[in-house]
C-alpha cells in the first residue's frame, strides 16, 4: 500500500510486509476515509470502527446487549426507540429514560430492565 497522501495509522510489524502501511486515513470532503489493507477478527473491528465513530462524534442510541439493535425514528410529532433482539436467546435492555411501550401500552421507567424475548421486538 502507497501513502500517497493519506496518513499512515498503522504498520506491518513482520514478515513481507514489514515497515508498510496496514490502515491508513486521508481527509475527504468534510470527513475522512480509512483504508484497513488486511483482513482481522470481530474484535479488531469492534474496537476500531468504535474509535472512528468516537472521532466523528457518533454516538449509539444506547446501549444494549451483543445482539439487540436500538434505532430512531423521529418526525414532526415526536421519536419512537425500536429496540429488535436479533440474537436468538432472551435479552435484558437497562432504560436510559422513562418511556411508553407501544405495544403494550406499560409506562417504564428509567432504570428498569425491558426484557425482549429471542427475535423480538419493542417500540417505545
Amino acid at each position: 500500500m502507497h501513502l500517497e497522501g493519506a496518513n499512515e495509522i498503522s504498520t506491518y510489524e513482520e514478515d513481507f510486509y514489514q515497515g508498510t502501511p496496514v490502515i491508513t486515513k486521508n481527509a475527504f470532503g468534510k470527513g475522512n476515509a480509512y483504508y484497513v489493507g488486511t483482513r482481522s477478527n470481530h474484535e479488531f473491528y469492534d474496537i476500531f470502527l468504535k474509535d472512528v465513530f468516537e472521532e466523528a462524534g457518533i454516538k449509539p442510541v444506547m446501549k444494549t446487549p451483543e445482539g439487540v439493535e436500538a434505532s430512531v425514528r423521529r418526525n414532526q410529532k415526536g421519536e419512537v426507540l425500536f429496540l429488535l433482539n436479533h440474537s436468538g436467546e432472551e435479552k435484558k435492555v437497562l432504560l436510559e429514560e422513562d418511556y411508553l411501550d407501544l405495544l403494550g401500552k406499560d409506562r417504564l421507567h428509567k432504570g428498569d430492565f425491558v426484557t425482549l424475548t429471542k427475535n423480538d421486538v419493542k417500540l417505545l
